[in-house]
């Protein structure tokens, strides 16, 4: 019996919670959800409790402190309407991106990395 129900969030290991905040705020355009950015509880190295998504993305990030893990290819793939402008943006803004890929058949995409060498991938969503 199957009783999950939804993707909530994925964790992102950062090495510094406030770094990577302004990272995906000012350079991405995400949005700290409401109660997204509190302390943790407990006896926990976490830091804070960070949750951060995309406008109106069904699933989020939580931001944990967790230098030594951090630098991974994370495997999560972010939608974009126009992946050319989106790669454009993103290299106007310094941010480590991959060729944009244009294979036959397959929609445009690309990589990219976050300050803390963390993989991420964007694909520009078919209609």
């Amino acid at each position: 019996m199957n009783t999950l129900t939804d993707i909530r969030n994925v964790a992102v290991n950062v090495s510094d919670q406030d770094a990577a905040l302004r990272f995906y705020t000012d350079t991405l355009g995400f949005a700290t959800h409401v109660d997204g950015d509190t302390p943790a509880d407990g006896d926990t190295p976490a830091g804070r409790w960070i949750i951060i998504a995309p406008p109106d993305a069904n699933v989020a990030i939580s931001l944990v402190a967790n230098p030594n893990a951090a630098g991974t290819d994370t495997g999560i793939r972010f939608g974009t309407v126009n992946a050319a402008q989106s790669h454009r943006t993103l290299t106007e803004h310094g941010v480590t991106v991959s060729e944009l890929i244009t294979w036959d058949n397959m929609p445009p995409m690309f990589s990219f990395d976050d300050p803390d060498h963390n993989r991420f991938y964007v694909i520009e969503d078919q209609q």
